[in-house]
């Protein structure tokens, strides 16, 4: 699956290479701050499928049904610069893990 990053449609989620999804929706647009400001993305993806993205605390997409549910996670420019930082990963399991489900991300300043 692929989280799109630049503007206007920074956080909508579609398939990419051999990745299929049942359902995608973009739920808004214009999420990202000006140029030279930090975004904050949350990308939460569960066992069944089920991917979210939340650009800046404010739900941006989801797809169910993506399949594979596993694989790579890779970061790319499209022709302009790009800077990453405070990339992190975390495993929920269990009961912690629907709990983060619900709780919306937090917005911080640069």
């Amino acid at each position: 699956m692929q989280v799109q990053l630049h503007q206007p449609k920074a956080g909508s989620v579609f398939p990419s290479g051999d990745a299929t999804s049942d359902q995608s929706s973009e739920l808004e647009n214009d999420l990202a701050r000006p140029v030279d400001t930090w975004n904050e993305v949350r990308i939460l993806s569960r066992k069944d499928g089920h991917l979210s993205v939340e650009v800046n605390g404010r739900k941006a997409g989801e797809v169910t049904g993506a399949n594979p549910s596993t694989g790579s996670i890779a970061l790319q420019s499209e022709g302009s610069v790009v800077h990453f930082r405070r990339i992190r990963l975390k495993r929920f399991v269990g009961d912690e893990a629907l709990k983060r489900a619900e709780i919306p991300a937090s917005v911080s300043t640069p």
